[in-house]
C-alpha cells in the first residue's frame, strides 16, 4: 500500500540551491506546483542551467504518476512537447551516491577557512536553518533574506554562504573569513 501521494509542500536540492513550492491537484493524478522558493547560491554556469532547467520542468508540471515503483512527473514544455522527471527514492539515490540519508532534508558541508579554522555546517531545508560549528561553540541559525548566496543569522551570529564560500560576522563585523566548502 502506497501513502498518500499527493502532499501540500515539496522540497528538495535543485543542483546547487534547496527549494520548496506548494502542490495541489484538481483530483486524480493531476498536479500544480506552484512558484518555488530557493536558496540562492551560485555554483558553475553547468549547474546553474541545469538547475533553471529543473525548476522550469517542476513548475510546469501537469500530472503525477508511478512508473516501475518510482514517482514521475510529467511536465508540458513552452513549445507543447511533454516531458518527464523521473525520481528515486531518497534512500536510493543517496546510498548509490555513498552518502547517508540519516538526517533527510538536510546537508552537512565542512568550510576550511583562513588560520586554519573549520566549520562544520548542517543545512536543513526542512526547517530552513543552519546548524553551525563554530571554535566557540555550536549554533543553529535560521536563514534571512539575503541579496545574495543564503544568509542565516539570529541577528547576533551570521553564517553566509555564496557559492562554495562562506565568512561568519558577529555582531556585523566578520570574524571568520576565507572560508571554501570542502569536497567529501
Amino acid at each position: 500500500m502506497r501513502p498518500s501521494p499527493l502532499p501540500s509542500q515539496i522540497a528538495g536540492s535543485a543542483g546547487c540551491n534547496s527549494y520548496n513550492a506548494a502542490v495541489s491537484s484538481e483530483g486524480g493524478q493531476s498536479l500544480t506546483v506552484g512558484p518555488t522558493m530557493s536558496t540562492m547560491m551560485a555554483c558553475s554556469d553547468p549547474i546553474m542551467a541545469q538547475e533553471t532547467a529543473y525548476l522550469t520542468a517542476l513548475q510546469s508540471a501537469v500530472q503525477w504518476s508511478y512508473f516501475i515503483g518510482q514517482l514521475a512527473i510529467t511536465y508540458q514544455n513552452e513549445d507543447g512537447s511533454i516531458g518527464v522527471l523521473d525520481y528515486a527514492p531518497a534512500s536510493e539515490s543517496m546510498a548509490a551516491n555513498g552518502e547517508d540519508d540519516s538526517a533527510a532534508g538536510a546537508n552537512e558541508f565542512t568550510y576550511l577557512c583562513a588560520n586554519d579554522v573549520t566549520i562544520m555546517a548542517t543545512f536543513d531545508n526542512d526547517n530552513r536553518t543552519a546548524t553551525v560549528t563554530l571554535p566557540d561553540g555550536t549554533q543553529t541559525l535560521p536563514q534571512v533574506e539575503a541579496a545574495s548566496g543564503a544568509k542565516y543569522s539570529d541577528g547576533t551570529t551570521t553564517f553566509w554562504t555564496q557559492g562554495d564560500d562562506a565568512f561568519v560576522q558577529v555582531n556585523d563585523e566578520t570574524v571568520i573569513d576565507d572560508c571554501t566548502v570542502q569536497a567529501e
